[in-house]
């Protein structure tokens, strides 16, 4: 092909790409009309069934859609011409540049940045919202436009499945760019909280004319530490989207281009406190953007009163299924055990045998031992101004008490717990204390632990 062919009822102008679902051209239709962009697969050139799996998920997408930052679908058709055939999706021309080309003649402002961020936002925000979700999975720099207003568009939607499909199809084609795809995309579990993360690296790609591989990495994210300092905008959304953990970028993108727009206040992220000290960022978010409060039926009791905060956390009981999991497992394993030693002293083995089977005697001793903690460990944490910090946990009448000067008071969130149930990551409270981290409060959801977490926040942005 070459331009001025004819494909159907358009004439070619000039290549824009080529890639395994096909080339790209800039095309005008025989009809009066704008240009359009023609995506052809050579069906005679095709290497293997992949380029046909990619060209049909972009029109099965694109006759879906309709947001004004993606293609029109125009149509599609097959197109037979001196012997070749060929397969022809016809879409709408988005103005502007791709950001890769972009950044190669000018450099963008933190607010520029900012604002493309918002604008992407609402094309994730709309993609998000349709039912089933559509999930782009390529979203990076060569795939977002910039127009001539500034109005931002996404396309190449040849990646694009719906997560329902995703979820009955395992061997799925592993779609995205280096740089631009989290952990989970890479495993074939791409959600739409997949397409947050490439967003937030391209918008590191902009920041830093980088790709997002060269950017240095701490806990297996990002390091935006690295970086120049951030305003706490655009700090408090990259630090949610670059999660390694796709569940921990907690920002939605309707939230998030609410704050680009200041709408309302970003998070408080730990960049953020760098810069601006300890002014109070709140957003009232959860997982899906909701107010993080304390359940009515939460058996948690929290007093505050003058300079003084007192959160007391019953015994968590055997109604969580960890706790039931772990603790069923435990006596697995030391039954097992058990049976082994006995045995090999029955049978009058050399004590080596015996002895093989200590660590493994220690490691059941460790799971009953942390079972029986979660069941009936009360957890008494009081916060006061004048005499300090005081955290109590008593298992059946007995336990210990710590005490810390209220000047050691760190910031307190939730995070994953150290063991993991049945493959799945607990969450828990933790706390700074001095040089320690406190955590507690395994035994909760995560919205008593969220809401618990923020309170301790609140007070301690307010007191110390």
């Amino acid at each position: 092909m070459k331009a001025g062919d004819w494909i159907g009822g358009y004439v070619l102008e000039r290549p824009l790409g080529h890639g395994e679902a096909g080339s790209t051209w800039l095309a005008k239709p025989e009809q009066a009309g704008g240009d359009v962009v023609l995506k052809i697969l050579d069906i005679g050139e095709a290497r293997n069934w992949t380029g046909f799996e990619l060209f049909g998920r972009e029109v099965d997408a694109l006759k879906t859609l309709s947001h004004p930052g993606i293609p029109r679908f125009i149509e599609s058709f097959e197109d037979k011409a001196e012997g070749d055939s060929r397969l022809v999706l016809a879409m709408e021309l988005m103005p502007g540049v791709d950001l890769e080309t972009a950044t190669e003649k000018r450099r963008f402002t933190e607010a520029e940045v900012c604002a493309i961020l918002a604008g992407l936002a609402d094309i994730l925000a709309y993609l998000g919202s349709l039912r089933p979700p559509v999930i782009h999975r390529d979203v990076n720099p060569r795939n977002v436009l910039l127009g001539p207003d500034g109005g931002v568009s996404l396309v190449d939607f040849s990646g694009a499945q719906e997560t329902l499909r995703r979820a009955a199809n395992t061997g799925a084609t592993l779609i995205g760019t280096a740089g631009y795809i989290p952990l989970e995309q890479v495993s074939g579990r791409a959600s739409i909280r997949s397409d947050l993360y490439g967003a937030a690296a391209t918008a590191l790609f902009l920041l830093t004319r980088r790709n997002p591989t060269e950017i240095p990495v701490k806990n297996l994210k990002p390091d935006l530490s690295s970086l120049p300092p951030l305003g706490p905008v655009l700090a408090a959304v990259l630090d949610s989207w670059l999660e390694p953990d796709e569940s921990r970028r907690t920002i939605t993108a309707e939230v998030a281009a609410r704050i680009f727009r200041g709408e309302v206040e970003p998070p408080q992220s730990p960049q953020a406190t760098a810069n601006m000290g300890e002014e109070e960022l709140v957003i009232r978010l959860d997982d899906e953007g909701a107010t993080a409060s304390m359940p009515s039926d939460s058996k948690v009791k929290i007093v505050e009163g003058e300079g003084r905060l007192v959160i007391t956390i019953p015994p968590g009981g055997i109604t969580n299924p960890a706790v039931i999991g772990i603790g069923g497992f435990s006596i697995v394993w030391l039954a097992f055990v058990a049976f082994w030693t006995f045995s090999a002293v029955a049978m009058g083995a050399p004590i080596f045998f015996a002895l093989f089977s200590l660590p493994f005697w220690a490691v059941g001793i460790f799971m009953v031992r942390t079972t029986l903690v979660t069941i009936f460990r009360r957890t008494q944490l009081a916060l006061d101004s004048s005499t300090g910090i005081t955290l109590t946990e008593r298992i059946l009448g007995k336990g210990r008490i710590r005490v810390w000067p209220i000047s050691d008071l760190g910031k307190c969130s939730v995070e994953n717990a150290v063991m993991q149930s049945k493959g799945r990551t607990d969450r828990e409270i933790v706390m700074e204390a001095g040089a320690k981290r406190i955590r507690f409060g395994k035994s909760l959801s995560e919205r008593e632990q969220q809401a618990i977490s923020g309170k301790i926040e609140s007070w301690r942005r307010g007191r110390v």
